[in-house]
């Protein structure tokens, strides 16, 4: 179930052109807009037309958080269950980087991530 769940999370992580950076548990982390202010190679430029990633950032999070509510509509309706959605969504600068010396591990930290998390946290399931 939490496979798939995660495999529908995927999906859409990269029809809308966003980046997931980890799961914890049952918690899914996806970030947009960390290439912000690079310059795309005119291959990557053609390439990039294939996506729905020309809106901003802030708007594909927002419609992945509802693709994902419908996903986890139909994966409920498969195996007859009832889960619900928390999203927590927050822009601002944050900090990325890569972490370990032997297993690497991509991070984001910063207040805007403490402040999604705190959304997520404290939010109603389902609204």
């Amino acid at each position: 179930f939490l496979r798939d769940i995660f495999h529908e999370f995927d999906d859409l992580v990269y029809q809308h052109g966003l980046e997931k950076i980890k799961t914890i548990g049952d918690a899914y982390m996806v970030v947009g807009g960390l290439n912000h202010g690079e310059k795309l190679s005119p291959q990557s430029q053609s390439q990039s037309t294939k996506y729905k990633h020309q809106k901003p950032h802030a708007t594909n999070i927002m419609l992945m958080a509802l693709d994902m509510r419908k996903a986890l509509d139909r994966i409920n309706q498969k195996y007859n269950l009832s889960f619900e959605l928390r999203v927590g969504i927050h822009t601002g600068p944050i900090v990325a980087g890569v972490l370990g010396l032997k297993r690497f591990t991509y991070d984001v930290w910063g207040d805007a991530v403490n402040t999604a998390s705190r959304m997520e946290s404290n939010g109603v399931p389902g609204l």
